[in-house]
């Protein structure tokens, strides 16, 4: 579910019983949105203590590059594919997800016995993503600084002020 525009409540798989996603909801007890509207209903708690853990770590061969860098590294019109360009325009990334959870009844020896009534559920996920970034950053020449930008002529009709 998002807020404002961001992440405000991402519950692992294992605890979603069931979701729904309004794309025109016109209630006014919904307020001011564009978009879509999620409703999460979560799993509760059993009896017995029951649990789930998982990782995965999606690699480089896995996942698609970006628009820009695929077209850039496969473009007919530059010739050969050597690794140098894909690593340069695509380079390797570390990412690696844990997720779990964990439920059962509230019991508390000689006060309460929770089963079939009361119920708790802990969950989260982590993310863990390290590689760099896929921008390119120019500075501007001393020259360029003092509004001559005519050295960028040398390098072809693509530079255009």
């Amino acid at each position: 579910m998002t807020a404002a525009g961001g992440l405000a409540f991402n519950p692992p798989q294992e605890m979603v019983q069931e979701f729904r996603v309004q794309t025109a909801a016109y209630d006014a007890s919904l307020g001011r949105f564009t978009g879509a509207h999620v409703n999460l209903v979560m799993k509760s708690g059993t009896n017995e203590l029951h649990g789930s853990a998982a990782s995965s770590h999606p690699t480089r061969g896995m996942m698609p590059p970006d628009f820009f860098p695929h077209r850039f590294i496969w473009d007919p019109r530059t010739g050969p594919i050597p690794s140098d360009r894909i690593d340069r325009a695509w380079p390797p990334q570390r990412i690696v997800q844990y997720r779990g959870v964990v439920s059962g009844p509230v019991r508390l020896p000689k006060l309460y016995d929770g089963r079939n009534r009361t119920f708790w559920m802990f969950g989260g996920h982590a993310l863990d993503r390290a590689g760099a970034t896929r921008a390119f950053y120019t500075v501007p020449t001393a020259r360029q600084r003092e509004g001559d930008f005519s050295e960028l002529l040398a390098l072809g009709s693509r530079y255009q002020i």
